[in-house]
Parts: C-alpha cells; sequence; structure tokens
C-alpha cells in the first residue's frame, strides 16, 4: 500500500478510535473515504446531530498534509496544512471526550485532500 493511504488509513483509524472511546453511540458516528482522481482521500468524520436541528450540518474542515509527489520531491503544504489538521482533530478528541455530549445539529469534521497542487 502507498504510503499516502497508509497515513491516511491512520488517521481514520484514529478517529475511528476516538469515536469508540467516547460516550457517543457509535451507531451515531461514521467515518469515510471521499475518494478524488489522485491517490490521496479525503476524511469526513459525521457526527448525527439529536436535536430539533439534527437535519442541520456544521462543517469544521482542514487540509490534510501534503504527501511526497516524488517529482520535485517537496510536500508544499507539510506545515500549514498539518497544523490545521492537529487542530481539526484536537476539537474532535475534546468533544468525544465530553461526559454527555450530544450535538444537538450534525456535525461533520472534513480533512480535504489536494488543496497544495504545482503548476
Amino acid at each position: 500500500m502507498p504510503i499516502e493511504l497508509t497515513l491516511v488509513g491512520s488517521f481514520k483509524e484514529k478517529i475511528t478510535t476516538l469515536t469508540s472511546d467516547s460516550s457517543i453511540n457509535e451507531s451515531s458516528t461514521e467515518v469515510t473515504f471521499f475518494n478524488h482522481t489522485w491517490l490521496q482521500p479525503s476524511v469526513i468524520t459525521r457526527v448525527k446531530g439529536t436535536g430539533p436541528n439534527e437535519n442541520e450540518i456544521v462543517i469544521l474542515g482542514a487540509h490534510e498534509d501534503s504527501i511526497y509527489n516524488g517529482a520535485r520531491g517537496r510536500a508544499p503544504g507539510a506545515d500549514d496544512d498539518g497544523s490545521g489538521t492537529a487542530t481539526l482533530m484536537e476539537v474532535f478528541r475534546v468533544l468525544m471526550n465530553s461526559k454527555d455530549f450530544r450535538p444537538k445539529r450534525t456535525l461533520e469534521f472534513h480533512t480535504y485532500a489536494g488543496k497544495v497542487s504545482l503548476p
């Protein structure tokens, strides 16, 4: 398996672990890949709302780290994208570990792949 998919797969695994360790019922959470025409998928984590506005969706997003592209030996977004993804993961972790956390609206945590492209 290419390193890019291994890293994204471990990211998905970490989110799944945080979800299963939380007070939220696992059936109300879902972690999926959004596949693109390029190798690196985006990851979407959905936490279903429980209130009267559960059909409204609040999206929190960050860009995944760039992947080594081989051609030029660079990963141009690794610093800024890594900071955003780390912050998003920390917000997710804190919410999942909060006692009796039940969002009134559906929450989606997105990590976007492919933000940084080379000419």
